[in-house]
């Protein structure tokens, strides 16, 4: 009788970055906001992944509930999502054992094509200027976080890779990318519930 393994959305994460590995030069995540925005691997001859993980399949409809009107986002952006992929875990039976096993899926976000093998997303990376003007875009149809700080937050366990041919890979969270990168910031008071209208500012010159 096969044997069901559990895992979580903390563990798609570390197996994506596990897997990876063996194919590029992978870095843990930047932490600290001593750190400069870049650190290198945001500067010209780096291509950007915004990758949100989640735990399996059965979990993706969730982020609609980010979004003030999914479809509007979907169909404004599902042509130019290239670089922004969902990674999930799914339950396999390893060939010739019923031994069951992790396997990593990629697929982006709106347009849900799958990326196979798991490393070809690093083939996908978005030049900066394209990648800001995408999350933009994306950061208009989201709802604001009442769970946040008061300062940003939607999306905020997702990580923005860079992958540099000078540097390596390296990531950072989406929530950071915001503050150091962008300099967006939310304007909504945590006393108040999430309004549809509210959108992120701009703060600070770009």
């Amino acid at each position: 009788m096969t044997t069901s393994i559990t895992w979580w959305e903390k563990t798609v994460e570390y197996a994506f970055v596990l897997q990876t590995a063996t194919f590029v030069d992978f870095a843990a995540p930047l932490a600290g906001v001593e750190e400069r925005a870049g650190d290198g691997i945001f500067a010209s001859d780096s291509k950007l992944l915004l990758i949100e993980f989640k735990r399996s399949f059965d979990a993706l409809s969730s982020e609609q509930k980010k979004f003030v009107n999914f479809e509007q986002a979907a169909e404004k952006l599902g042509d130019y999502d290239a670089h922004h992929f969902i990674v999930y875990g799914d339950e396999v039976s390893e060939e010739n054992t019923r031994k069951p096993s992790l396997r990593l899926v990629a697929r982006t976000y709106f347009s849900g094509k799958e990326s196979e093998p798991l490393s070809a997303v690093f083939d996908a990376g978005s030049s900066k200027e394209n990648f800001d003007n995408y999350l933009r875009e994306l950061l208009e149809f989201k709802r604001s976080d009442g769970r946040s700080s008061g300062t940003i937050s939607p999306s905020a366990y997702a990580s923005v890779i860079g992958i540099s041919k000078s540097r390596g890979v390296k990531t950072v969270s989406m929530s950071e990318y915001l503050q150091r990168v962008l300099k967006y910031e939310y304007t909504m008071e945590l006393s108040q519930a999430p309004a549809q209208s509210e959108t992120p500012r701009m703060g600070g010159p770009f």
